[in-house]
């Protein structure tokens, strides 16, 4: 039992902390390519995790309609993650390949938009799965939009993936 806590207590948040998805009204390239992993402390998140299945890719939209009814900005992310991974020797369903990426941004002339994530906190424990404690992480997508010589808006999400393959977004 002091083995398993001791395990159970070292996990950690791998990969990239925060990272830019759309900057001056496009996609920043190479947004694909970022991703979090919540993974047994020493553990890269490209080492092998076996049994992980992709999530069905979730997603964000968000909008801004200037004093003309029209469409500025039609926001669409796109929410990716491996779940329900095991470590050889580490009980828990881990959760990897946690991406946060554009998904067909559309921005008219003279709109603005900039959305970024950055990781919140630390893996946390969110249930048990028979013996294998579910694993979550969470990252705080920000976006700032609208008219860029005019009204603009704010939005942020809580994107929480978890190693049972579920999808948080608060």
């Amino acid at each position: 039992m002091g083995d398993k806590a001791k395990i159970i207590d070292s996990v950690v948040a791998a990969g990239d902390k925060a990272w830019s998805i759309m900057k001056d009204g496009a996609p920043v390239s190479g947004a694909e390519s970022k991703f979090l992993a919540a993974v047994p402390k020493g553990m890269s998140p490209s080492d092998p995790i076996y049994n992980g299945r992709y999530d069905k890719a979730s997603g964000i939209t968000f909008g801004f309609v200037d004093g003309f009814g029209l469409d500025v900005i039609r926001g669409k992310l796109k929410i990716m993650f491996r779940h329900s991974g095991k470590v050889e020797g580490s009980p828990g369903l881990f959760v990897t390949d946690f991406s946060i990426s554009d998904n067909g941004t559309h921005v008219r002339a003279f709109g603005y938009c900039e959305v970024k994530a950055t990781l919140t906190g630390t893996p946390t424990k969110v249930g048990m799965s028979g013996q294998d404690p579910i694993w979550s992480i969470t990252l705080k997508v920000e976006a700032h939009y609208g008219q860029k010589y005019g009204n603009r808006a704010r939005r942020s999400w809580n994107v929480t993936a978890r190693g049972d393959g579920k999808c948080v977004i608060a």
